[in-house]
C-alpha cells in the first residue's frame, strides 16, 4: 500500500486518455529511498506527470520527506473503493478519493476543488499529448498494439486537436453526494461536502463549468446566485419541434432554468469555438433554437467573449435576471472582490498545476 499516488498527481493521471495511459513505463517502488529519481527520469512519465509526486501514506514511518515527494498521511481505515490499480505495479486514489485528498491540501482553494469536481463529474477531460507521446502511440500501433479508445478528442474547426477530450463521467453526481455524506466527519470532509453541494450537474466542457459557476454560485463566493440551474437538461421535443430539428426525439440544454416568473423556461447555450458534439442528438444551432421556441422555451446563446469580458458579462447577467424575473445581486466591496477572484481562477487555472 506504499505506492498509492494521490492528490494532484492522481488527478493528472485521471485526466489521461486510456491509450496514452497504456504507454506509462513500469514504475519502481517510489517509497524506497531515491527511487522517485528513477521515475522522474523516465521520459514518458515525465511528459505525463510533473513533480512533486503526491503519495498517500498510511503510517508516519512510511513518509519519506524527499524533496520531490509530497506525503499525504492517512491514519485509519480508507473509505470503500478508495484505491484503484493503475497498470501492473502502481496504485492511485480513485476519482472520489482523489478529490478528498485535494480537499486536504491547504493551497487548493474551494474554487479549484469545485472545478476539479465538475471535471471528474463531467463528460470532458483536458489533456494535450506532446509530440513524443504521439510518436510513441503511433509506434505502438504500428507494432500491433490495440488500445481502449472510448475517449474521443474534440477537434477545432480547422481539424487540429484542442486538448479537450470527450468521455463518460468518472464520478456520478449521486456518487459524489453519497461520498460527501460518508466522509463528512473525516479531516477536511466538511469542506469536501460543502463544495460537493454546489455542483449543479454534468458539464461537457470547461466553458460550461465557467458559465455554471459564475451564474449559480452565491454572491458571497463570487457568483450571481441564480437558482434552479440544471446542466445538460434533457428536453423531450414535441412533434412540431422534432420536425424543425430533423426528427430528433430530444435535445439537451446546456444551462437550463425550468422555473421563471414568466412561465417560459430558459435555455442558455454555450457557443464555444469548438465542435459542440451532442452525439446522437446533435442539432444545428438555428434549427435547434427554432424547435425549442415552438415549445415556449427561451433560448439565449452565450459566447466565451461575453463571459470573459467583465462589461459584457454583467450586461448578459442583467438580461438573464430579466428573463428569470429577478434582479442581479447588489454587490458590496467584499462581493466584488470575490467575483474578481472567482473570475481569475476560472479563466486561468484549468491547465495550471494545483
Amino acid at each position: 500500500m506504499d505506492q498509492i499516488l494521490s492528490g494532484p498527481t492522481a488527478f493528472a493521471l485521471h485526466r489521461i486518455p486510456p491509450q496514452y495511459r497504456a504507454l506509462l513505463p513500469s514504475v519502481p517502488f517510489i517509497g524506497a529511498p531515491a527511487c522517485w529519481r528513477t521515475v522522474l527520469k523516465e521520459s514518458l512519465f515525465r511528459t505525463l506527470i510533473q513533480p512533486p509526486l503526491y503519495c498517500l501514506r498510511q503510517a508516519r514511518s512510511a513518509c519519506s520527506g524527499a524533496k520531490n515527494l509530497k506525503d499525504q498521511l492517512w491514519l485509519g481505515d480508507l473509505p470503500f473503493g478508495a484505491i484503484e490499480n493503475y497498470g501492473s505495479d502502481l496504485q492511485v486514489t480513485s476519482p472520489l478519493m482523489t478529490l478528498l485528498t485535494l480537499a486536504r491540501i491547504p493551497h487548493v482553494s474551494d474554487v479549484r476543488l469545485l472545478m476539479a469536481m465538475y471535471e471528474l463529474c463531467g463528460t470532458f477531460s483536458l489533456f494535450a499529448p506532446t509530440e513524443e507521446l504521439c510518436a510513441a502511440l503511433e509506434t505502438a500501433r504500428s507494432a500491433g498494439a490495440r488500445f481502449f479508445e472510448e475517449w474521443r478528442p474534440v477537434k477545432k474547426a480547422d481539424g487540429r486537436p484542442s486538448g479537450l477530450w470527450s468521455r463518460r463521467p468518472l464520478v456520478a453526481i449521486e456518487e459524489l453526494s453519497s461520498f460527501a455524506n460518508e466522509v463528512r466527519t473525516y479531516r477536511c470532509g466538511a469542506r469536501f461536502a460543502r463544495c460537493a453541494k454546489l455542483v449543479t450537474g454534468i458539464c461537457a466542457s470547461p466553458f460550461e463549468v465557467q458559465a455554471t459557476m459564475l451564474l449559480s454560485l452565491p454572491p458571497k463566493l463570487g457568483g450571481q446566485g441564480f437558482k434552479g440551474l440544471e446542466n445538460n437538461k434533457e428536453i423531450k421535443l414535441t412533434s412540431d419541434a422534432r420536425l424543425l430539428s430533423g426528427r430528433v426525439r430530444c435535445c439537451y440544454g446546456d444551462l437550463f432554468f425550468e422555473n421563471t416568473t414568466s412561465g417560459r423556461p430558459l435555455d442558455i447555450e454555450c457557443q464555444s469555438g469548438l465542435v459542440h458534439d451532442r452525439y446522437e442528438s446533435f442539432i444545428s444551432d438555428s434549427d435547434r433554437m427554432a424547435a425549442l421556441q415552438t415549445m415556449g422555451i427561451e433560448v439565449l446563446p452565450l459566447t466565451y467573449d461575453q463571459l470573459f469580458n467583465p462589461e459584457k458579462y454583467h450586461a448578459v447577467c442583467a438580461h438573464i435576471a430579466h428573463l428569470l424575473g429577478t434582479k442581479p445581486p447588489v454587490l458590496d466591496a467584499r462581493m466584488h472582490q470575490m467575483e474578481t477572484n472567482l473570475r481569475y481562477r476560472l479563466f486561468t487555472s484549468w491547465n495550471t498545476p494545483f
